[in-house]
């Protein structure tokens, strides 16, 4: 039985995630961006990007977003 650790797998890079926005509002926006969170069940990052693809198609751009 080899009892070195097992190595662990690099991530590669294109999975590395930066920050594309910030949202600020008030407190009567953040209550209603949660009720909406909690009629969609979507996390926030889900929502807006649902949101984002939505709203992209319904201008016309058509080309779905890098994944």
């Amino acid at each position: 039985m080899n009892d070195e650790p097992m190595p662990i797998p690099a991530k590669p890079q294109s999975s590395r995630k930066e920050t594309v926005a910030v949202i600020k509002g008030s407190p009567e926006f953040q209550a209603w961006f949660r009720r909406l969170q909690e009629l969609t069940r979507l996390p926030a990052t889900l929502l807006l990007d649902a949101a984002l693809v939505s709203y992209a198609k319904s201008l016309g751009f058509e080309e779905p977003p890098p994944r």
